[in-house]
């Protein structure tokens, strides 16, 4: 019990340090978002048809957002998001669009999709629809898990001054069970390409 506590107050005190070193360094001129725009092989998923990219920002962050869809009519749509910015990207997860809409959401097992390490996946349930939410978050060195792992580089990063790209990776699809664990493999598939353009040297 107290190694919880413990280990609780360590990364609420982490958090906190990474917020005000993020702040103190946001009067730096920072580098503008990237995304990989070009490389058609990176989109690609084996059984799927990719639509066109759209990309929209605001308050200092892309959404890149791209439509797949299947031969059965199943669809799923890829969302990037990503800033230099940590607490931009950091401080949301993909339960947020549905806070406040009616819906409740509920975290699946890892397992129960064949998840790769990183990555977690959401249901959201309003009435008789469910929509499942697939995510990663990550940076230049790849993708991060929660917590310490995820605040601690940035916190080093920001201490030194040192340009980063942070993001994360949404696949949103309507859920149904029978074809939850294809869409784990589409998330699988595209998270990881991403995160290895991102580990390139800009």
């Amino acid at each position: 019990m107290q190694s919880t506590i413990a280990r609780a107050l360590i990364l609420a005190a982490l958090i906190g340090l990474a917020q005000i070193l993020i702040v103190l360094g946001s009067d730096h001129d920072r580098a503008s978002p990237r995304f990989p725009a070009s490389d058609e092989r990176l989109y690609a998923a084996a059984g799927w048809r990719a639509g066109p990219l759209s990309v929209e920002s605001a308050h200092g962050v892309d959404f890149v957002t791209r439509a797949y869809e299947r031969p059965d009519a199943r669809a799923a749509v890829l969302t990037i998001a990503t800033s230099p910015d940590a607490k931009r990207i950091y401080r949301t997860d993909g339960s947020v669009p549905f806070l406040g809409s009616g819906y409740t959401t509920e975290y699946l097992p890892p397992q129960t999709l064949a998840l790769g390490p990183g990555m977690s996946a959401l249901v959201a349930r309003q009435g008789g629809s469910a929509i499942l939410v697939i995510e990663a978050h990550g940076e230049r060195r790849g993708l991060v898990g929660g917590g310490i792992e995820r605040w601690g580089p940035a916190i080093f990063d920001a201490a030194l001054a040192r340009e980063n790209d942070f993001y994360a990776l949404r696949i949103t699809a309507p859920f149904e069970p029978a074809s939850a664990t294809e869409l784990g493999r589409l998330a699988g598939k595209l998270f990881s390409d991403v995160a290895t353009w991102y580990s390139r040297p800009p």
